[in-house]
């Protein structure tokens, strides 16, 4: 665990909304862009409104397979798999991201690291759900 402490103090964690811990929430407005993490908090009504418990569904499903995806409903009107939810709330950490390097001269072109939840290490999850999950998020 220090090797990790050490690693993740090392680099520059980018800011979104006035915050470097963005929570995996969106919120839909009808004729808006998405908001994500704290602002998306910050402007629904209530926590009824907001998408967040949708990332535990991408490992239920091999994205390979043409199997009827669950949809969950957004404060918008519209329903979205949380394939669709995932890809929005990326888009939007990737645009951040873009902006915030932009503005302080840094290259654009970088890599990005995505974890799996730390929660679902050793017998939480089985698996076929780490397989499908990972072969979801290899597929962003």
């Amino acid at each position: 665990m220090e090797n990790k402490e050490l690693f993740f103090h090392a680099v520059e964690m980018v800011d979104v909304d006035g915050s470097k811990n963005i929570p995996t929430i969106l919120f839909y407005q009808k004729g808006k862009p998405v908001l994500i993490g704290t602002k998306a908090l910050a402007v629904a009504n209530n926590r009824f409104e907001v998408n967040e418990d949708f990332k535990v569904d991408l490992g239920f499903i091999d994205p390979t397979s043409t199997a009827l995806r669950r949809k969950y409903p957004v404060a918008s009107g519209e329903e979205k798999s949380a394939a669709a939810l995932t890809s929005d709330f990326l888009y939007q950490i990737f645009s951040n991201t873009r902006n915030w390097l932009s503005m302080r001269g840094i290259n654009t072109k970088v890599s990005v690291m995505l974890a799996e939840p730390l929660s679902l290490e050793g017998d939480l999850a089985s698996r076929d759900w780490l397989s499908n999950y990972r072969k979801t998020w290899n597929e962003f």
